[in-house]
């Protein structure tokens, strides 16, 4: 009997599951038909409306990246590189992006670049110091 009680358990949380997907999934469609309506119904050359999450997004992001600009790694080998010939043993991941705000990307925030910079120092392109800075990593 409560073998039977648990099966009909699990094959109910399954019936769900499947109908949440399903649920998903029209809810995807349906995002992708009110941008491709909204994109076609709109005159020529007028913006599209910001969307709560788009602005929630522009709020928490900073400019996007100029096109000219070097590639991250080189933003902040440089930076650390010339923290280092003004004699400091290191910079930590939030001067690092004020530095780079200041040097290259006006308006720059760390949830931009804050994740790379810490990848740099996970793959050991950068060296990360027990104090939590950041050091160029000097090749042999």
């Amino acid at each position: 009997m409560r073998d039977i009680q648990l099966d009909r358990i699990q094959v109910r949380k399954r019936e769900i599951a499947d109908e949440i997907n399903r649920l998903q999934k029209e809810a995807e469609e349906l995002d992708i038909a009110e941008r491709v309506f909204n994109r076609l119904s709109r005159p020529p050359g007028k913006k599209p409306p910001v969307t709560p999450r788009q602005h929630k997004r522009q709020a928490k992001l900073g400019p996007a990246r100029p096109a000219d600009l070097p590639s991250n790694f080189e933003m902040v080998n440089m930076i650390l590189k010339s923290s280092e010939r003004e004699g400091t043993d290191g910079i930590t991941a939030n001067e690092i992006v004020e530095q780079m705000g200041k040097r290259y990307w006006p308006g720059v925030k760390g949830p931009q670049v804050l994740s790379f910079i810490y990848k740099f120092a996970k793959d050991g392109r950068i060296h990360k110091t027990a104090s939590g800075k950041f050091r160029a990593a000097h090749e042999p």
